[in-house]
């Protein structure tokens, strides 16, 4: 699956599913919310995700990069951030509190 560039276009996610993803230059994303961090030259994305249950969930990667959840236009605080487990392609965990809405998973800073 393509990463977005722009808001209006951004694939939507579905909780507890993986995904390949083919991330953009970071020059090209248009982040609506500041991004921690943002490098020139690296690579970055968007996507949506609309939550049913409120709870605690994470996000994992296979590599080094921010991930920052955005709600309402405001970037959201994480719950806790983790190596992925032992013996796994994950490389980081990245963990937050939601509620039932629609959301977006904004991932930056990657090299590939």
């Amino acid at each position: 699956m393509a990463a977005a560039e722009t808001p209006a276009t951004q694939p939507e996610i579905q909780v507890g599913h993986a995904y390949r993803v083919q991330l953009q230059p970071t020059v090209k994303v248009e982040y609506t919310v500041p991004m921690t961090k943002l490098k020139d030259a690296i690579f970055g994305g968007l996507f949506m995700l609309t939550i049913d249950s409120a709870g605690t969930y994470a996000v994992g990667i296979d590599q080094d990069a921010w991930i920052n959840m955005v709600r309402d236009g405001q970037a959201l605080k994480s719950s806790a951030h983790a190596h992925g487990p032992a013996c796994s392609t994950l490389h980081k965990t990245v963990d937050y509190a939601l509620i039932p809405g629609h959301y977006s998973l904004k991932l930056s800073n990657s090299a590939k």
